[in-house]
């Protein structure tokens, strides 16, 4: 069983990892859009137009289910949290 600093320290840790990881997931999207727009070459910019929509769609996998385990320790009924 973890005590309770252990477990706000790993909810942290897990927390920035799911920013940095959303951070540069919009990164990719910016630098793919203003290429394709010809206003700037950035670093990452001329990605094949299908390798974007997976990380996104993980992305959004990732924050659901952040949410959801996060909703499920906030539960009234639930005295761990």
């Amino acid at each position: 069983m973890q005590t309770q600093p252990e477990a706000l320290r790993k909810r942290s840790i897990l927390t920035k990892l799911l920013v940095i990881y959303l951070a540069f997931i919009l990164y990719l999207y910016l630098a793919n859009w203003l290429g394709y727009l010809n206003l700037v070459s950035l670093p990452l910019s001329n990605l094949p137009s299908g390798s974007l929509l997976p990380l996104v769609l993980l992305g959004v996998v990732a924050v659901t289910l952040f949410n959801s385990k996060r909703k499920s320790r906030k539960a009234p009924g639930n005295k761990s949290a």
